[in-house]
C-alpha cells in the first residue's frame, strides 16, 4: 500500500522541478495514521470520486492498470481500517491510510 501511494507520488512529480514526496506517521495508541503528501498537480474535482475504483487509472496506456488504489483501499478495509486524500491548495495531494493500532503483546502473539 505504501509503496504504490509512493510510486504514484513520485509519477506526479517526475515533470517538476522541484518536485517533493513527504511521508510520515502519526501513533495515538489506537490508531496507526501513515501519510504521503506530494507537490504535484493534486487530483481534479472531477476525478475524485473514481481514483480507487478498479482499473481505472489517469496514466497513460501501459504505465498503470488501475489496480493499485482499489485493491490497496479493499485490503485496508478488511483490517479495519481505510484511506482517504485530500487536494492541497497549494498543489498535490496528501493520501492518509488509517489502521487499528495492534497492541505489543498481540504482535507477540501473532509472531509465535
Amino acid at each position: 500500500m505504501i509503496l504504490n501511494l509512493v510510486v504514484n507520488a513520485l509519477d506526479a512529480v517526475k515533470e517538476r522541478p522541484e518536485g517533493e514526496v513527504e511521508l510520515w506517521s502519526e501513533h495515538d495508541g489506537q490508531r496507526v495514521r501513515l501519510f504521503v503528501r506530494d507537490n504535484g498537480a493534486g487530483i481534479p474535482d472531477h476525478l475524485r470520486e473514481r481514483i480507487a475504483e478498479p482499473f481505472f487509472t489517469t496514466k497513460l496506456t501501459g504505465e498503470g492498470l488501475g489496480l493499485g488504489l482499489s485493491i490497496s483501499r479493499a485490503i485496508l478495509d478488511e483490517f479495519g481500517g481505510g484511506m482517504n486524500f485530500e487536494t492541497r491548495e497549494e498543489g498535490g495531494c496528501t493520501f492518509r491510510i488509517d489502521l487499528p493500532a495492534i497492541s505489543e503483546n498481540r504482535l507477540r502473539e501473532a509472531a509465535e
